[in-house]
């Protein structure tokens, strides 16, 4: 990712980046982010009065965790989605 700063990823082709790179690391690590995205956990559509910024909230061990960022598709958004959920 570092060398591709000019490249435009979509929402899908960033949770694949980032779960395939979890998934080399740790499967365990894949089947955890993974439902962040399929439960909705990861709030990254930029909008009008959302903080720029990136991070996640902790809670407390009862609950989940969310995250917070602003994805336009560059190739830092990919390498933040990847440090928010780890």
């Amino acid at each position: 990712l570092p060398t591709a700063a000019d490249r435009k990823y979509s929402w899908d082709e960033a949770r694949d980046t980032v779960l395939g790179a979890y998934g080399a690391f740790n499967p365990d690590m894949a089947d955890i982010a993974k439902q962040f995205f399929d439960k909705r956990w990861i709030d990254a559509p930029p909008t009008a009065g959302k903080d720029s910024g990136a991070f996640a909230h902790p809670t407390v061990p009862s609950a989940h965790p969310y995250i917070l960022l602003n994805f336009h598709g560059r190739s830092r958004d990919v390498m933040t989605l990847a440090h928010e959920l780890g």
